[in-house]
C-alpha cells in the first residue's frame, strides 16, 4: 500500500467517533430535508383547498358596494333602459302621492292655526275677567 492510503487509514481509525457523528448528522439532515419537501408537496395544495372552502364573512355594505360597482361596469346600458321605463311609472305614482301628502299637510297647518287662535281668544277672555 502507498503511504497516502496508510495515513488515511490511521486518520480514520484515530477519529472514528467524530467521523461517525458527522456521517449520522449528514444522513439526518438529508432525511429531514426530504420529509420537509414531501410535506410541502402534500400540505400546500390541501391547505389551499381547505382555505378556499372556508366561507368568508362579507359585510352588507361591502357586498352591496361590490355588486353595484359590478353592475355599473358590466350592465350600465341595460340598467339605464330599465330605469327609464320604470321612471315613467314611478313619476305618475309619485305625483299622486305628493298630491295626497300636500293635502294632508295643509289640513294639519289649518288645524294648528285654529288651535293657536282659540288659545289667544281664551287668554284674552281670562285677562278681561280678572
Amino acid at each position: 500500500m502507498s503511504q497516502e492510503k496508510v495515513d488515511k487509514r490511521k486518520y480514520e481509525k484515530k477519529n472514528r467517533k467524530a467521523l461517525e457523528k458527522k456521517r449520522k448528522r449528514r444522513t439526518m439532515i438529508k432525511w429531514i430535508t426530504v420529509a420537509v419537501i414531501i410535506g410541502i408537496i402534500i400540505g400546500v395544495p390541501s391547505a389551499v383547498s381547505i382555505y378556499h372552502s372556508i366561507p368568508k364573512f362579507v359585510g352588507d355594505s361591502v357586498f352591496s358596494a361590490y355588486i353595484s360597482n359590478y353592475i355599473d361596469e358590466k350592465y350600465a346600458d341595460d340598467v339605464a333602459l330599465l330605469n327609464s321605463a320604470s321612471d315613467t311609472d314611478e313619476d305618475s305614482e309619485n305625483a299622486e302621492e305628493d298630491a295626497t301628502e300636500t293635502d294632508s299637510d295643509n289640513t294639519e297647518e289649518d288645524t294648528q292655526g285654529q288651535d293657536a287662535d282659540n288659545t289667544d281668544e281664551t287668554d284674552s277672555e281670562n285677562s278681561e275677567a280678572e
